[in-house]
């Protein structure tokens, strides 16, 4: 590995942690031995990067129907409640986090 590339980081999304960046394509070949990756959304990309992601699955759907319930509640003159608002989420365990 380069001494000037980084193996750390964050991807918001299991696209961005499985995509083709060239960086983070470097790096992969260190994980889970030396880095662990966990992405965000469960999408099926996960499934099939080696090693597998782990990943922390939501309700997508739940998700916008409570953004879709916020915005017309504050374009009906409301206050658009945007605290507070808690959806469940569950870790899918894969291959990509080592076990200490």
């Amino acid at each position: 590995m380069p001494s000037s590339l980084t193996c750390s980081g964050f991807a918001w999304a299991d696209l961005l942690a499985a995509g083709p960046d060239e960086r983070f394509a470097v790096c992969w070949s260190e994980v889970p031995e030396d880095v662990s990756v966990v992405g965000f959304d469960n999408r099926d990309i996960s499934k099939y990067t080696s090693p597998q992601l782990t990943t922390i699955a939501q309700d997508i759907l739940a998700k916008v129907a409570a953004a879709v319930s916020m915005l017309l509640d504050r374009i009906e003159g409301g206050p658009g409640k945007t605290e507070g608002t808690v959806l469940a989420t569950q870790l899918v365990e894969r291959e990509s986090v080592r076990v200490l």
